[in-house]
């Protein structure tokens, strides 16, 4: 693998990792205010946070390249990354909201966001392709 590469696979790592942070933060965010909760950041549920948000990053850290290198070499990477990260934060959501374990909302989480990437992937097939470096 050449440095090129491996640089632009961190890259989608670290990118992949901060969306799947945000999006376990906000599924927790979520819990908290449908339950009643303190709706906010306080020391009493600052743990859960910081479990919501290091499962997310870790989704994404490892999810994130391997979707991007696997089926989506031709999208945008805002795309590749945001409707992944979006579509996986809906599915783990959509899993803890009906009460079920946080293996099945991981579960979940990689469903939608494979999902999200089969559709993505879908939609740029359809599009044809665009020159990157125009002939003369």
């Amino acid at each position: 693998m050449n440095i090129r590469a491996l640089l632009v696979t961190a890259i989608v790592a670290a990118l992949g990792g901060v969306a799947g942070a945000i999006g376990g933060g906000v599924i927790m965010a979520a819990i908290d205010l449908v339950t009643g909760g303190t709706s906010g950041l306080t020391a009493a549920n600052l743990p859960f946070y910081g479990v919501a948000t290091a499962i997310g990053f870790a989704h994404g850290l490892i999810l994130g390249p391997v979707l991007a290198w696997a089926a989506l070499r031709n999208a945008p990477l805002w795309r590749a990354i945001g409707e992944t990260a979006v579509a996986a934060s809906i599915g783990a959501a959509v899993a803890i909201f009906s009460e079920t374990g946080i293996l099945v909302a991981s579960v979940c989480a990689l469903a939608a966001s494979g999902l999200a990437t089969a559709r993505l992937r879908l939609e740029m097939k359809r599009q044809p392709a665009k020159q990157l470096h125009p002939g003369p």
